[in-house]
């Protein structure tokens, strides 16, 4: 099983896509054969996505992502169905890198539901709850207030 670190961003604008680069960039120099995934595109082609696989050389299959937010739409935001496809297109990658650096949601846009503050109960906090769960084992980044340069790791859960 490849490692893995999962960023999310507190808000948009945070700084995360530069968080992902770095990291990139540094496990790129440590670590064979690293993974880029990101489950949910605005569309394509996305900026991040290409940036990365042109400057790490990355091959189609240590790169990629699950849906485009038309696509996501389509699917159904929280069906079984969609995280199965989420799930396993991370492992795809998962399985043909040596650590994978995934590039999650920032509380906007079509990823909006995949993450809120820990005590809130409604909907899209219950989903990230069940996305939490189904992430157990992967290192998480959370990417706050670019002015506040706070960046905090969270510890993988049993």
């Amino acid at each position: 099983m490849a490692g893995a670190v999962y960023l999310t961003a507190m808000g948009p604008a945070s700084g995360k896509s530069i968080v992902a680069l770095g990291l990139v960039e540094l496990l790129s120099s440590r670590v064979p054969r690293v993974g880029f995934f990101r489950p949910i595109v605005q569309a394509l082609p996305d900026n991040d996505l290409e940036l990365i696989r042109s400057h790490y050389h990355l091959p189609d299959e240590r790169i990629g992502h699950a849906f485009t937010a038309a696509e996501r739409t389509n699917a159904g935001r929280a069906t079984r169905a969609g995280m199965e496809r989420i799930v396993e297109r991370f492992k795809q990658i998962e399985s043909a890198s040596d650590f994978v650096v995934v590039e999650g949601t920032d509380f906007t846009g079509a990823s909006s539901a995949a993450a809120r503050p820990a005590g809130c109960i409604c909907r899209r906090c219950r989903l990230f709850s069940e996305r939490r769960r189904a992430a157990r084992g992967i290192d998480r980044v959370y990417v706050t207030d670019p002015f506040g340069n706070r960046i905090e790791l969270m510890q993988p859960t049993a």
